[in-house]
């Protein structure tokens, strides 16, 4: 937690604002110099900082070192998006769309992931081109659902190949998707598994899924029962329950050699998933 606002009131006015990590028990007493250096981040927020006042939003989003209180978040990253903030503009689109601390409000949500989606060059830090692409690949489902805008799938497929470009996992998914369904762009199965494979590479437990069925049913590519089995593991273990059955389905057809084998390799790309995820 020290360590964290230093590094806040180093760079302020300069950084971009970076979302706070685990957060911690309520009952950790915080030493004089943290409660000196919230002050000062709140301090340097009401003072009109903007980066400051996402900080300060973050903080009160996720109870980092204060109690939380999403509707103070809200309030906070709002005056932080209208000075242009793309991280605070991001994080007000999903408390709009989420409902946390404000009305939830669709058609809010999109606006402000369209503001934080467009065309920006002072994106110097890590956390700004994050929310940047994750705010693309929002915006992209926002179009493809009809969920806040009027349904538009190739504005959907436009905004998806934006965040894809900058490693968005998430668009990923819905770029296979597209293909799948052939929603603003041609039907291609094989294009589809391509893109789920992306995702899935990266940890996206749903794209891990489909890939599963794609393997299971030779939809994109031949019949292979072993690749199957290996994408179910991974997407049961990371969060799909359903595909733990199509697993165990597979299973049942599948000798004790090719189960073994397969058992090896969903270990070893679960490996390095998590090492995707959680580099060292």
């Amino acid at each position: 937690m020290r360590a964290f606002l230093v590094a806040v009131l180093l760079f302020l006015p300069f950084m971009a604002c970076s979302r706070p990590g685990d957060r911690p028990s309520p009952e950790v007493p915080r030493s004089a110099s943290e409660d000196t250096s919230l002050a000062h981040l709140r301090v340097q927020a009401e003072g009109g900082n903007a980066h400051a006042q996402c900080q300060w939003g973050l903080c009160l989003a996720e109870g980092k070192g204060i109690p939380q209180d999403p509707s103070a978040a809200a309030t906070w990253f709002q005056k932080a998006a209208e000075q242009g903030d793309v991280l605070a503009q991001y994080h007000l689109a999903r408390s709009y769309e989420a409902g946390s601390g404000l009305p939830a409000d669709v058609e809010a949500a999109a606006a402000w992931y369209r503001r934080a989606a467009g065309p920006r060059y002072d994106l110097f830090w890590a956390d700004y081109e994050k929310a940047q692409s994750k705010a693309q690949a929002a915006l992209g489902a926002c179009y493809a659902e009809g969920r806040g805008v009027a349904q538009d799938y190739a504005e959907a497929v436009r905004w998806l190949l934006e965040a894809a470009a900058q490693n968005e996992p998430a668009a990923y998914f819905r770029l296979g998707d597209c293909y799948d369904q052939g929603h603003g762009v041609p039907q291609d199965f094989a294009e589809a598994l391509l893109w789920y494979r992306k995702a899935g590479e990266r940890g996206h437990a749903t794209a891990q899924f489909r890939l599963g069925i794609a393997y299971d049913q030779g939809k994109g590519a031949p019949p292979d029962r072993a690749e199957a089995y290996v994408w179910y593991s991974l997407a049961f273990a990371n969060g799909e329950p359903e595909a733990g059955r199509w697993r165990d389905l597979a299973a049942r057809e599948m000798s004790p050699a090719e189960l073994r084998d397969a058992q090896t390799r969903a270990r070893e790309l679960q490996n390095d998933v998590l090492e995707q995820k959680h580099p060292h």
